[in-house]
């Protein structure tokens, strides 16, 4: 089956998940930053938080991407973190 621009289901399916993922993602490292600069009780204002570790957010990430794929299809996609 294929949608008004050639793509087959799984296609699709593939590449919103990606740019979930990808979206998702940027969110929450910004949160996080965020977060760390307004809870510094140094009052510093860097946007820079020396203990933010992108690695394990995007692993959280991918983590939550997979249980609500799960959840809602049935189906846990892999997600390689690269």
């Amino acid at each position: 089956h294929e949608d008004g621009q050639g793509l087959s289901k799984a296609q699709f399916v593939d590449t919103f998940l990606d740019d979930f993922l990808l979206n998702n993602i940027g969110t929450n490292v910004l949160m996080r930053q965020y977060r760390a600069c307004r809870s510094d009780p140094s009052g510093r204002s860097s946007i820079i938080d020396p203990m933010c570790d992108v690695l394990t957010i995007c692993h959280e990430e991918a983590g939550m991407v997979e249980n609500l794929c799960f959840t809602s299809t049935g189906v846990r996609p892999t997600i390689k973190i690269e």
